[in-house]
């Protein structure tokens, strides 16, 4: 192919790399110049690792124009890169070049990125390792050579650093005085600055790039053209970002005493993969007042320190001071602003004991009774040293007490002292108790325990009432009477019963075959009713364990047959009324 330097070609083009050995023969393709022996090119293989070599092909060959052909395409005299038409014996690719141009000897040069990457830590930061690429290229050419018959050089880019280079780009001088033949890899063309360009895309450490050019000198003198290698650096550095993670766990017992201590264990742990510094652990006593801490109920503990994966513990004591269920809870904090919560409920057991009252609600006045104090213990810890006082009330007299009750007349109050009521367990403590006056009678029963609880008074009553029970009785006759003559009756009124007999009404029906000749007394009078009845004042009161008689004087007036003399008692406390009679016969002679 013609190049026209006027024609409006493109600056760069692709020069193709000569061919490598016979893949059959593993012979090297050779070209002969005119006038000299065939110089071999020896095949160079890339040992870059990762890196691109470039197709291998027989690539463009281009033969040295004869005079008459100078003539026509130009031998170099306006200077510059030209293509040469490929001859049918030439086997590689073949570039004319300046006169001017020379090959240099053994150059070495280091190259490095234009910019250099740097990372300065933060303070009290570890210095990152900071990697480089270091790249020499070497340029490897005879130290002379014939006009007219080629030689060969070979460019080596080796990275002699600990990171790869990237867009690594080598270019190389070509001089006027000398044709390129071919170059392996091959390469583009840079006719503007009469250069040789290879671009790979990395180097990695410890690797390299060989490159060979064949050329052939047309001219006497020197060649020197330079070689150079650009690059681009990737320095890498790694900062590790680590965050704490923490968790607040908070526990503690589920049921307590009132009066005991309470330990509440809070568990701080950092998950987290970074030092977690200044965690504050805030505990906020419940508002109900629950609990008892001598520096209040806001409480605060520092942490100034936790590593990634350690734990640490924490214990909180408090005291039980009031009845029921209290949750306390607490907060976590740091600096960084990292939050956790947790909290722990609580039932604080008061009394631990309860007690049931058995025993008759209702009772006679002089028959005793028998109660039942039972006492339970339903929470879950023993009840100790626990004491159950009954206080007596007046109008009941103490009889007998079970278990150890022990009786204080001074008091009048009947005490026992239990050591130990299990839980779960309960006691039963049996008492006796007789009325001696009626009324309702109050009993009053209090658990003390050993925690200075006092459970509320268990008041039981007992309605006592009078037992009435009143009898009577009329006196008996001798015999039968003569009629016109005198006899009597005495009607007793006998209260046996435990309370008075309240207005006591006494009525006497008499025969009318009997005169009534006087009845009653100064204190009870008596009046005579129509139908032969005597009916006598009303008692107001007859004591217990009184009597009230009741005088009658009669005379018979007519002959009678077994008549009946009747006497009817009525008081407050009966119903029915109570009636007594007698028999009297009356004759005449």
């Amino acid at each position: 192919m013609l190049l026209d330097d006027e024609a409006g070609t493109p600056d760069f083009e692709g020069l193709p790399e000569f061919p490598g050995p016979d893949m059959e023969t593993g012979t090297e393709p050779s070209q002969t110049d005119s006038g000299g022996d065939p110089s071999p090119l020896p095949f160079i293989e890339d040992i870059g690792q990762g890196a691109t070599t470039g197709e291998e092909s027989p690539g463009l060959n281009f033969t040295v124009p004869g005079p008459e052909e100078n003539d026509t395409l130009g031998t170099g005299e306006q200077g510059g890169i030209r293509e040469f038409q490929r001859s049918e014996d030439s086997e590689f690719p073949e570039l004319e070049i300046d006169r001017n141009d020379r090959i240099p000897g053994l150059l070495e040069e280091r190259a490095s990125p234009r910019q250099p990457v740097l990372l300065t830590p933060p303070a009290g930061a570890t210095d990152p390792e900071v990697m480089r690429p270091n790249l020499v290229i070497r340029k490897i050419a005879p130290e002379s050579g014939t006009v007219g018959t080629p030689l060969e050089y070979q460019i080596v880019v080796s990275n002699d650093g600990d990171a790869a280079a990237l867009d690594v780009v080598v270019e190389d001088e070509v001089g006027r005085d000398a044709d390129v033949l071919g170059t392996r890899p091959g390469s583009e063309i840079d006719r503007q600055a009469g250069k040789l360009i290879w671009k790979f895309a990395s180097l990695e450490p410890g690797n390299r790039k060989e490159i060979t050019v064949r050329l052939t000198p047309t001219a006497e003198g020197t060649l020197d053209g330079a070689a150079t290698v650009r690059f681009k650096a990737r320095v890498r550095t790694t900062t590790v970002v680590t965050a704490p993670r923490l968790r607040l766990k908070m526990e503690g017992p589920r049921e307590v005493r009132i009066g005991e201590e309470v330990a509440y264990r809070y568990t701080v742990t950092n998950d987290g993969t970074g030092e977690a510094k200044n965690v504050f652990v805030r505990t906020l006593l419940p508002e109900s007042k629950g609990f008892r801490h001598p520096a209040g109920n806001d409480l605060e503990y520092k942490i100034e320190s936790l590593k990634p994966n350690e734990q640490r513990e924490i214990t909180l004591v408090v005291v039980a001071s009031e009845p029921g269920e209290h949750r306390t809870s607490a907060e976590l904090s740091t600096s960084s602003g990292i939050r956790d919560q947790s909290s722990w409920k609580t039932n604080i057991v008061g009394a631990q004991l309860t007690l049931v009252r058995r025993g008759p609600r209702q009772r006679f006045v002089g028959r005793a009774g028998k109660y039942e104090n039972i006492v339970s213990n339903e929470t879950s810890f023993d009840a100790m040293d626990a004491r159950v006082v009954e206080q007596i009330p007046e109008g009941m007299e103490f009889v007998r007490a079970s278990s150890g009750g022990v009786f204080d007349p001074r008091k009048r109050s009947v005490t026992w002292a239990l050591k130990r009521v299990a839980s779960g367990g309960q006691e039963t403590l049996q008492i006796e108790l007789k009325p001696v006056t009626r009324g309702r009678m109050q009993s009053t029963v209090t658990v003390f325990e050993n925690a200075g609880l006092q459970s509320d008074d268990h008041v039981s009553t007992t309605v006592v009432e009078d037992l009435h029970n009143v009898g009577a009785n009329i006196t008996q006759l001798a015999g039968p009477v003569v009629v016109g003559e005198t006899f009597g009756f005495k009607v007793s009124v006998d209260n046996r019963g435990t309370g008075d007999a309240t207005a006591v009404q006494l009525k006497i029906e008499v025969p009318q075959e009997i005169q009534v000749i006087g009845a009653g007394s100064q204190t009870i009078p008596a009046k005579l009713k129509l139908g032969n009845m005597v009916e006598y004042t009303r008692v107001v009161r007859i004591p217990s364990g009184r009597r009230q008689d009741f005088d009658i004087k009669l005379k018979g007036r007519q002959p009678l047959r077994n008549g009946v003399v009747k006497a009817t008692i009525e008081y407050d406390q009966m119903d029915q009324p109570l009636i007594v009679s007698e028999s009297v016969t009356v004759f005449e002679e």
